[in-house]
């Protein structure tokens, strides 16, 4: 009985890990990529696109931490540049 609870828990964990990978971002529109600004934080873009896709950040040298956030839906998607927390770029990609 202990076993068949176990695959069951294992099962359910197994089944939300794949439903949440394949959820798109709903907020990768034209109007909210408009929304973005030079100069706004990081809570300003989530109030505006929700959580990131993907997520890329690096330290530089002279420069600071840089972050790439990705939005993606169909073919439609939305990149942040931020620089130490804050919007340098943006860009709208639509196939």
């Amino acid at each position: 009985m202990k076993y068949k609870f176990f695959v069951f828990v294992i099962g359910l964990l197994l089944l939300a890990v794949f439903v949440s990978c394949g959820v798109s971002n709903t907020k990768v529109t034209r109007e909210n990529f408009d929304k973005l600004k030079t100069g706004m934080d990081q809570s300003q873009v989530l109030e505006i696109l929700g959580k990131a896709n993907m997520l890329n950040e690096t330290e530089m040298e002279g420069v600071g931490k840089l972050e790439l956030w990705h939005y993606q839906l169909g073919n439609k998607a939305i990149d942040v540049t931020f620089q130490d927390g804050k919007v340098i770029d943006k860009s709208w990609t639509e196939i």
